[in-house]
């Protein structure tokens, strides 16, 4: 047990040593430049298509007309399904 104890101080340890390092390097970079550049940008990634309909369920979840898929089976009457997802594939 006490083994246990001190593997586990030394991996924090390490961990930390881990964090300290990455820390310097951002220091050491010129005002976080080179990390930004390195970032994905999300909207680069979205097509408008993609990026209308986050929008759109960002305001649904927002307005509280979205329900969860137990309360949409609990709705259909489906309780004894355990997934709406079946019911897609056996059409």
């Amino acid at each position: 047990m006490a083994r246990d104890v001190r593997e586990k101080e030394k991996m924090r340890g390490e961990e930390i040593e881990e964090m300290e390092g990455t820390e310097k390097e951002i220091e050491n970079c010129q005002g976080g430049q080179n990390i930004k550049s390195d970032m994905i940008d999300q909207d680069s990634i979205l097509t408008e298509e993609d990026y209308i309909c986050l929008q759109k369920y960002r305001l649904e979840k927002e307005k509280g007309l979205l329900i969860s898929e137990s309360e949409a089976r609990e709705g259909l009457g489906l309780e004894h399904i355990q997934s709406l997802y079946f019911i897609d594939n056996e059409t």
